[in-house]
């Protein structure tokens, strides 16, 4: 399977370079913002924006420079300079200029600019800042706001937009955006470009300085997650599940795939998400998952693994990719 993505990675990158489409005043290059369509001809809003950028991230495509062939990286190791090296357009500040103009006044983000705040919308248009790490380029506080008030206070699950009724699957769109945010705002930018991008001594040095920082007590505190974990969890096992299997979006709807995918990945970072991004944790690098948020009920029953809240893949996964050398 690795084979086969390191043969696919750059005519991958090829293909997600041609759905860039220009945005803004087209004279004007402070204005210009880049947006992506979904496919050619396609739509285009944030979800595209994250389609992209998540598996660039996991394909090691999102680097200063643009990502080369295997063979071209051998010649310049052996002083071979005859290529040229550009800088990645991923990397385009005009990139994450769009996807902050997305921004709505409630705080939230639409499909594009001028639309209405949606939760879908929000962790795609978050998550991708998050991997640019470009979220100090929006209104966090206000967006802060909106994600909290989203949060049902009879339910204990999470709805979409302004006045709109719960639904389970929601349970990620929105509780992984806070989570998104949480650990960005707990200092993990400080390490920029991520942990597995860091000179190893830099590395221990931030470990020493966190461990240093913080006694036990502290470090539980600042870990603590921005929605009630456990309303959040009791909605998800007791309302949104089938007891004939499966989830579903609220009782009296009935369960399917979709659901039952975003409603177990909004228990996981409620049950796991006191973690820094993976990307960025350097005090988590043995994979010890013995620091969880309160679990709702038996543990040993209603615990689920831990996933990576911008990836919303299983965290090993995650390692397993991001230390491939491509």
């Amino acid at each position: 399977a690795f084979n086969l993505l390191s043969e696919k990675r750059l005519p991958l990158y090829a293909f997600f370079l041609s759905l860039r489409e220009r945005q803004g005043t087209h004279d004007d290059e402070e204005d210009e913002r880049i947006a992506f369509r979904m496919h050619h001809d396609g739509e285009i809003d944030v979800r595209a924006s994250y389609c992209i950028l998540a598996p660039c991230k996991l394909l090691g495509l999102i680097d200063e420079t643009a990502p080369t062939s295997s063979e071209k990286k051998i010649n310049h190791a052996k002083g071979d300079t005859s290529s040229i090296v550009l800088s990645n357009p991923l990397l385009a500040p005009s990139i994450a200029k769009h996807i902050s103009a997305c921004q709505t006044h409630e705080g939230g983000f639409g499909a594009e600019p001028h639309n209405e705040a949606h939760g879908g919308y929000t962790f795609c248009a978050l998550a991708s800042l998050r991997i640019l790490n470009a979220v100090e380029e929006i209104d966090v506080d206000n967006l802060r706001g909106w994600l909290a008030r989203r949060q049902m206070g009879y339910e204990g699950g999470f709805c979409g937009r302004t006045n709109k009724l719960v639904d389970g699957c929601y349970s990620f769109w929105q509780g992984g955006a806070m989570a998104v945010l949480d650990e960005w705002d707990r200092g993990a930018t400080e390490m920029k470009g991520g942990g597995s991008e860091m000179i190893e001594g830099e590395r221990e040095k931030k470990e020493e300085e966190y461990e240093e920082e913080l006694d036990e007590e502290e470090e539980w505190e600042r870990s603590e997650i921005s929605f009630d974990e456990i309303m959040l969890q009791r909605y998800i096992l007791l309302c949104a599940q089938d007891v004939n299997g499966g989830l579903r979006d609220k009782p009296s709807k009935p369960r399917d795939f979709y659901h039952t995918c975003y409603n177990l990945s909004g228990l996981s970072v409620a049950q796991h998400s006191s973690r820094l991004w993976l990307a960025d944790d350097i005090a988590n690098e043995s994979g010890d998952d013995s620091c969880l948020n309160r679990i709702f009920g038996d543990v040993t029953v209603n615990i689920v693994g831990r996933t990576d809240p911008v990836l919303n893949i299983r965290v090993e996964r995650v390692e397993v990719m991001l230390s491939q050398h491509f």
